[in-house]
């Protein structure tokens, strides 16, 4: 008896968990017209990524692949706005530009920048005041990270949670963890409490 291959049909998002969550479903079909249903633990898509990339790495005529694979490797712009605006409410002024310089980004926050937008809004509301001038220039560094690789932003991520940038201000670790979790869930992610970011965990098909 040989094996028989099984090959992609589609992919099914209409269905839910219990809880509400969209379910992901992998359909795939063999030469009989025998169908199947694969639900991707976080984990095995980033194991089938992985190792698509090495492959592609591997090949001497994987450029082209290669490319187009990192760029659906990439947060959403969306959840990249709101970590901007968790870091541009949590850190400012000197304390921003370390915490941009801890990440290895070389570029300086032009504090005078923010103090003239400051003063502008306390004259011309509702002009966004320093807020809106940290979050876009946080953005604009998490867009250009994303465009360099995902993992950067995981990076960014573990240093905004992490204990050592909240040391003696645990309840303001709390409320970052927090926050960014919101978020960062959309992308089968999570902050544990350490600060390390890991795939949501679930235990079984339908849970939830």
């Amino acid at each position: 008896m040989t094996d028989s291959r099984i090959h992609f049909e589609k992919i099914n998002s209409s269905g839910t968990f219990r809880s509400g969550d969209i379910r992901l479903d992998v359909k795939f079909q063999d030469e009989h017209g025998n169908q199947y249903i694969w639900f991707p633990k976080w984990e095995d898509l980033q194991k089938l990524y992985a190792e698509a990339e090495r492959v592609e790495e591997l090949n001497p005529t994987g450029d082209k692949d290669l490319k187009e694979l990192k760029k659906l490797k990439q947060f959403d712009l969306s959840v990249l706005n709101v970590i901007a605006e968790v870091i541009a409410d949590t850190w400012q002024g000197d304390d921003l530009n370390r915490f941009i310089r801890d990440l290895g980004y070389e570029t300086e926050y032009d504090q005078q920048t923010e103090h003239q937008a400051e003063f502008n809004a306390s004259l011309f509301s509702p002009v966004d005041g320093a807020e809106g001038v940290r979050k876009d220039y946080v953005m604009d560094v998490l867009e250009n990270l994303n465009n360099q690789d995902y993992q950067l932003i995981i990076e960014v991520i573990e240093q905004a949670a992490s204990p050592k940038q909240h040391i003696g201000k645990e309840d303001r670790q709390e409320k970052v963890r927090y926050r960014l979790n919101e978020v960062i869930k959309h992308e089968g992610l999570h902050v544990t409490t350490s600060g390390a970011v890991e795939p949501i965990e679930y235990n079984g098909h339908d849970e939830r």
